[in-house]
């Protein structure tokens, strides 16, 4: 989801395992020289998941990389498949509340929940979840992250016993 720490978290990973690090959002901006919001507003929802689409094929093709995907990558055409086959996928599992606060102080910056008051964006996130999470829970591995750190949790769950520490 958006505000789940996706972007955080993975900088934290790519770092301490020496790998690179994609932040999906940030690579089509940059590719296309236009923010989201931009490209939203230029080509609609439909137009970014296909672009979307086209940008998730050209990560995979990398490795020794990990990269977090925009908020609804993994739920459109077969995405999250793709990336299942490729690699180690992680689903971020954060409470609703949290993510809510969240995308309520930085809504500006997201395109489906700018203009919405805070109410909306508290109901935006629970039907958004609703719709996404059996998409997201096709993930390798779900993280509750209403227990620990999302760091330390992945590190001890997942990066111990499937990634060679390059120390």
């Amino acid at each position: 989801m958006p505000g789940s720490g996706k972007t955080t978290t993975g900088k934290k990973i790519a770092n301490k395992y020496k790998m690179d690090f994609i932040d999906a959002d940030s690579y089509i901006e940059e590719k296309f020289r236009m923010s989201i919001k931009q490209i939203f507003s230029k080509i609609g929802e439909e137009g970014f998941r296909k672009l979307e689409k086209k940008v998730l094929d050209e990560i995979l093709q990398k490795n020794n990389t990990i990269f977090a995907t925009g908020g609804g990558m993994p739920c459109f055409f077969d995405n999250m498949e793709k990336m299942n086959k490729k690699g180690i996928t992680i689903y971020l599992n954060i409470p609703e509340g949290i993510i809510a606060h969240r995308l309520i102080h930085s809504k500006k910056t997201r395109p489906l929940i700018q203009n919405m008051t805070e109410e909306e964006v508290k109901q935006y996130v629970n039907s958004t979840l609703q719709k996404r999470n059996p998409y997201f829970e096709k993930a390798q591995f779900s993280i509750d992250t209403s227990k620990e750190k999302i760091f330390n949790l992945i590190e001890e769950k997942i990066f111990n016993f499937n990634i060679p520490k390059n120390q």
